[in-house]
């Protein structure tokens, strides 16, 4: 009896020790949630020897149905970026960003979707309502009908 309960005592005090250390070890590490993503980078260059450049990035995400949908159903969340750096135009000149592939003669670069200025050499621009993006579209920045930049997703 004096042996039963000494080990029962030895496993006692063994699982009260292991167990506020085992509480301690870290958990896995928390990722996106599920959901339907896309983020695809793209990079930009000139055809021209100005040596500018610079990246496209479009993002989509989609989460699964884990709750039940709000009033206005599934939020979806997208974006597309643009950036653009060693441009050699003054400061706030104005660059017009096309969504393509043009089509048209009145369209040659595509879709006109926004203007980003340029700002000591480089320009940024961002959109939370993007147009459709999908393989193939094309990006292309122009300055008074010149191609600054261009890529294709």
């Amino acid at each position: 009896m004096k042996t039963l309960f000494t080990v029962s005592l030895i496993l006692t005090v063994a699982m009260l020790l292991a167990v506020p250390s085992m509480a301690q070890l870290p958990g896995p590490t928390p990722g996106p949630p599920p959901g339907f993503y896309t983020f695809w980078t793209i990079a930009l260059h000139s055809p021209t020897p100005t040596q500018a450049t610079g990246t496209a990035q479009f993002y989509v995400a989609k989460p699964t149905l884990t709750q039940p949908p709000t009033p206005k159903g599934l939020q979806i969340f997208s974006r597309l970026s643009v950036e653009g750096v060693y441009l050699i135009y003054k400061d706030l000149t104005p660059l017009d960003i096309y969504i393509g592939p043009g089509r048209t003669p009145s369209e040659p670069f595509g879709k006109l979707v926004g203007q980003m200025p340029v700002m000591g050499g480089s320009a940024t621009w961002l959109t939370a309502r993007p147009p459709v993006v999908k393989k193939g579209t094309t990006i292309t920045i122009v300055h008074d009908g010149a191609i600054v930049m261009h890529g294709r997703f």
